[in-house]
């Protein structure tokens, strides 16, 4: 596991968790690489700063023979910021060119430096100092993004990262994607890591008498004694490399003795009375509070029957409990079992520990524990479920001495299954949509990510299963919301109230509680009482939602950059935005395109990339319909997915199915962003014979009133589709279909290459209807022309043409080109979906300079075609014209080419799609 003071190691929760983790981390450095784009915004928001901020790069050289320095210093060079300059620590003076050259490079004993500080002659100098190990490295917009957010956060007075590991191979390993300041984390392990930026004002007046691989973390507990916990910033962006070379000293030389240190020094500045004892990993520790004082806790378990499980959970409480100044308050919520009833009956007698009260009204789990609360004598309140079991005698003593502490407001224990899993470990909002557990299932002797499941550590929310809290705390904040989260929930409500009131909400690992789980809720319902339930609980996740979106979004305690469907802390890969939220470069785009090819790709994917890379929007493209998840279920994102996000447009093609219309519907109640549908077919009137007629949804015309009821804009492809559509939306833009220069215009076909003429059709299953309007001409010119079909063939033609199966989508175009047609046709039947079509059929074949022979219908009346009524005469005849004439033909075909080249690539309407974009 990953020791507190830094390093890294291969190990983790598992070997599949791993191996997860290291591939979905690849993929997210793909889509997370600096752009021109980037770098272009870069240079924009620059213009705006008040001043550039310099920085001084610490190092300490720890082994100069290796010359690992070396990397940390070309890291340095290909900053895109310049203003830095960078202080060696050494024992030995460093004589390689690379320092010698370089006069922002400067080197000193490292002895001198820790007895001249604060007054050395490099500090004062800078805005900013940051300490970095020789050998680890910046990413090259790691200055610039220090500088910027320096910009816009004056109340930072030291700034981490995110981080992961380089091995020697140069593969970015063990990323490393923290929470925002965590004070008992901090107190647990340096999960603040090797790399620290600090103001240099700040810097000259802390003390660093202390070993380097200590001072970043001694630093950052100065920072939040100085200060407070907001002059600590926290950039979600992995910018720092560590070397893995520095792992070995990490690995055979602990840094236990000297963090402990520093830790003791925070303690003592906070008059903080506990004794730092060993953690569950190496250079981590347990922050063991002194427990002063014993208040009176009332700790209130609510039930209905249950006797196989309260039993236990009371005789264990009783049995094991250490903390003695405590009362029981057992909460009856209509029982019925008659040994249940007996058995509350003779502990109300004979247990005076314990009182039984009844709440004789409908199941509301907020509404009994509320109740409970007013009847409990307790300075103190612990909400138990009663499918518990008490393991621990100091269970109670190491939560309240996390509960006295004067600014936390809640507690919560580690709950485990009866199989030794973990059941709870934090709660992370967001997870799973509105909030769930973390690390769910993990093996109790599992440290987890960054050793988090074995640390104590601030949470923004615990369980209700087993949560301590202040009663007069819970009492300002009205308790429990018996309205809005009857059942669910109130547990996340609660604790995000207290954080409101700047209390923390502490998980510990070191109070240990057997849960076995919801038992309740799990069990078999009457329908109706089913189907009431999943109304509640739909009413009662879109009150948390509407109440608390920006809290489950960005959970200080999580990281932006980790996905919310994943217990084990993996990158994001699905529902992630390359762009800064918390500074609007430009337009924000989000896109859910239909599918990855042909029209995805035509109307969505690839003018949304030309205008990133452009500059002029930034961009996010979300999972396909073509590319559902590994259990075949599509994936949407959440609102909170959203809402981290923050775009600005949120685009969408042929957005029908069920839950488009739901997230278009919940959009609109959650976000004030605009909402686009993108279509190119007349969905709602296709031929008989087309798959959308024999598969396509029966009620679609409804469907598309429906979405587009909660759309600004319809961007269409052709005028008849915005004719056909008028009736649906006003607002409708027409950006008709061109190329993409990149796929198209480096292609060359071979005119001539056989001793008779190549004509021939591309198309799908899909176009069998307009395939039939040529089927008799081709069987009239067999002997005339050599017919080449690419994609679909009849099955009674297969052997009587050159047949070419279809093709991945990316391979289409070079496949076209390769067939070298001499004539290519495209055929139409007359029906009104083909009228309302786009003539990107004839942008295919022109830009490869293939003469086309087409039905005269309205999408092919504009380009230098030869179109022909759809009867097989016409068609004979003008394919004998061609023959007769190939070199008229070939003529026609070049004219098409330098039509379509100059009118209809992608690149000359970017203007058109920006504004239908972003233009109201």
């Amino acid at each position: 596991m990953a020791p507190s003071n830094g390093n890294f190691s291969n190990k983790d929760s598992s070997r599949d968790n791993h191996s997860l983790n290291q591939h979905r981390y690849e993929q997210w450095i793909k889509q997370h690489e600096i752009t021109s784009a980037d770098i272009y915004f870069y240079e924009k928001r620059m213009q705006t700063w008040s001043c550039e901020p310099t920085f001084l790069i610490i190092s300490y050289v720890r082994n100069p023979d290796n010359l690992s320095y070396l990397d940390t210093i070309s890291s340095l060079q290909n900053q895109l910021y310049s203003e830095w300059s960078l202080l060696l620590l050494t024992d030995q003076t460093l004589n390689h060119p690379a320092i010698l050259d370089d006069s922002r490079i400067i080197q000193d004993d490292i002895k001198s430096f820790y007895s001249s500080h604060p007054k050395h002659k490099n500090i004062n100098k800078p805005d900013w100092i940051c300490l970095i190990e020789a050998g680890d490295m910046l990413a090259a917009e790691a200055l610039f993004i220090l500088a910027d957010n320096a910009q816009r956060h004056d109340q930072w007075q030291c700034i981490y990262v995110d981080e992961d590991r380089i091995d020697d191979q140069s593969n970015r390993l063990d990323h490393r994607f923290k929470p925002d300041i965590n004070i008992e984390l901090l107190r647990s392990s340096n999960y603040i890591g090797r790399f620290l930026c600090v103001r240099a004002n700040a810097f000259t007046n802390f003390t660093i008498d202390i070993g380097w691989p200590a001072l970043t973390y001694s630093l950052a507990l100065q920072s939040l004694d100085t200060f407070d916990r907001g002059a600590i910033g926290h950039i979600s962006k992995i910018l720092h490399h560590g070397d893995s070379r520095n792992d070995e000293y990490y690995e055979n030389n602990s840094a236990a003795e000297i963090l402990q240190q520093s830790l003791q020094e925070h303690l003592n500045r906070n008059q903080l009375k506990a004794e730092i004892k060993p953690g569950y990993e190496r250079d981590t520790f347990f922050i063991d509070y002194h427990l002063s004082e014993t208040p009176l806790v009332s700790i209130i378990i609510p039930t209905k029957d249950a006797l196989d499980l309260v039993r236990p959970c009371i005789e264990s409480l009783l049995e094991k409990t250490s903390y003695m100044n405590y009362e029981v308050i057992l909460v009856d919520n209509n029982s019925s079992d008659e040994d249940a009833l007996n058995y509350f009956n003779d502990l109300n007698t004979n247990e005076e520990r314990v009182t039984v009260i009844q709440y004789a009204k409908p199941y509301n789990f907020s509404a009994i524990n509320n109740f409970a609360a007013t009847r409990a004598r307790g300075e103190y309140l612990l909400f138990l479920n009663n499918d518990t079991l008490i393991i621990q005698e100091i269970w109670l003593d190491r939560m309240m001495a996390l509960a006295i502490q004067n600014d936390v407001g809640i507690v919560g224990a580690k709950l485990y299954h009866k199989d030794a899993t973990i059941q709870h470990a934090g709660v992370v909002c967001g997870m799973n949509g509105v909030a769930n557990h973390i690390l769910l299932g993990l093996s109790m002797k599992d440290s987890g990510y960054m050793n988090r499941a074995h640390l104590t550590q601030e949470y923004s929310v615990v369980t209700a299963a087993c949560l301590l809290i202040d009663k007069a705390l819970y009492e300002s904040v009205n308790g429990m919301n018996e309205i809005n989260f009857a059942v669910l929930f109130n547990d996340v409500d609660l604790c995000l109230k207290v954080s409101e009131r700047g209390r923390r909400v502490i998980w510990t690992p070191h109070a240990h509680v057997i849960h076995y789980g919801s038992v309740s809720l799990k069990k078999k319902k009457p329908k109706k009482q089913e189907a009431d339930s999943k109304v509640r609980a739909h009413n009662e996740n879109l009150n948390m939602l509407k109440q608390w979106m920006q809290q489950l979004a960005f959970d200080p305690a999580f990281n932006r950059n980790l996905s919310l469907r994943n217990f084990y802390f993996t990158p994001d890969i699905e529902f992630t935005a390359n762009w800064d939220v918390d500074i609007h470069d430009t337009h924000r785009v989000l896109a859910m395109p239909f599918n990855r090819h042909g029209v995805g790709h035509y109307r969505v994917i690839r003018p949304i990339e030309l205008l990133t890379n452009n500059s002029k929007i930034q961009s996010a493209v979300m999972p396909n319909h073509d590319a559902p998840s590994d259990n075949d279920q599509y994936l949407i994102p959440f609102e909170v997915d959203v809402a981290r996000m923050q775009p600005d447009v949120y685009f969408i093609h042929n957005g029908f199915h069920s839950f488009n219309i739901e997230m278009l519907k919940r959009n609109k109640l959650f976000f004030d962003f605009r909402q686009i549908m993108g279509m190119d077919d007349l969905m709602d009137n296709p031929p008989p014979g087309h798959y959308l007629h024999k598969h396509g949804y029966k009620d679609i015309k409804k469907r598309i009133r429906l979405a587009l009821s909660f759309c600004d804009r319809l961007i269409v492809s052709t005028e008849p589709l915005a004719q056909a559509y008028r009736h649906y939306i006003d607002d409708i833009k027409i950006v008709p279909n061109s190329l993409d220069s990149s796929q198209w215009s480096h292609l060359v076909t071979t005119r001539n290459t056989s001793n008779k003429i190549r004509i021939g059709w591309a198309g799908a299953g899909h176009h069998n209807c307009d395939f039939d309007v040529i089927r008799p001409v081709i069987l009239e010119t067999l002997d005339k022309v050599h017919w080449v079909f690419f994609g679909d063939c009849p099955a009674d033609l297969i052997q009587k043409v050159e047949y070419h199966p279809g093709v991945v989508f990316e391979a289409f175009p070079d496949k076209l080109a390769s067939l070298n047609l001499d004539i290519a046709v495209a055929p139409l039947a007359y029906n009104k979906f083909n009228e309302a079509r786009s003539h990107l059929k004839l942008l295919e074949y022109g830009i490869l300079g293939l003469p086309v022979i087409c039905s005269d219908i309205e999408p092919y009346q504009h380009l230098p075609v030869k179109r022909v009524k759809n009867n097989t005469r016409a068609w004979v005849q003008a394919i004998e014209e061609h023959i007769n004439d190939i070199d008229a033909s070939y003529a026609m075909g070049d004219q098409l080419k330098e039509v379509v080249s100059k009118n209809y690539l992608l690149d000359h309407h970017m203007d058109n799609w920006l504004s239908a974009l972003t233009k109201f």
